[in-house]
């Protein structure tokens, strides 16, 4: 009878000692070929009744980056100017289109804005130019890269990714985001 009241207190599912080394412990003694990986769990985000916070940008959409649950938004779906976010979309379209070491021949240059500082007649790589885009948002380079895949083309190109992407408030009419009273996008697409 001893040996069973022990037996019983020491599996007794209160604060056992046996029962913690098991349970903080677990995958000791499960052998090597039954082991399993558990997947990891993010956490979506809970969004609560807090005060609004200030924000001075007309349109904002901010969403939570894994689950891509909403977490602040204002006028999330308004047509905005894009400006040089159109940048992303010809880099986007310039990767389906070209490979990164294509030669390009810049024939026309622009000097609106930002530029690169291309000149007439240059020869220069793809992926420079896309550089010249991403992070010195060179108009020029915009502009060089349109041209190279043929303007009109590029535009339509540009157009057919936001789509593809469901950008539906969005429409592209130049490949470096100049101003256009028709080339308009939302916080919502370009999130």
């Amino acid at each position: 009878t001893y040996l069973c009241f022990v037996v019983l207190f020491a599996f007794y599912p209160g604060n056992s000692q046996l029962l913690h080394t098991y349970a903080y412990n677990a995958d000791l003694f499960v052998p090597i070929e039954e082991k399993v990986t558990t997947p990891t769990i993010r956490p979506y985000p809970y969004v609560t009744n807090a005060t609004t916070p200030f924000v001075s940008a007309p349109s904002v959409y901010i969403a939570d980056r894994y689950s891509l649950t909403p977490v602040f938004e204002k006028q999330a779906h308004t047509p905005m100017y894009p400006a040089s976010t159109s940048k992303i979309i010809t880099a986007l379209v310039v990767f389906d289109q070209l490979k990164t070491d294509d030669v390009v021949t810049i024939e026309r240059v622009r000097d609106e804005g930002q530029v690169m500082g291309l000149v007439r007649g240059e020869k220069i790589t793809v992926e420079s130019l896309l550089y010249g885009i991403l992070v010195q948002s060179g108009n020029d380079a915009a502009y060089a890269l349109a041209d190279h895949v043929g303007y009109d083309k590029f535009i339509e190109l540009m157009n057919q990714k936001a789509r593809a992407l469901c950008m539906k408030n969005t429409v592209f009419v130049n490949p470096a985001g100049l101003h256009s009273n028709r080339q308009v996008s939302s916080a919502f697409d370009l999130s």
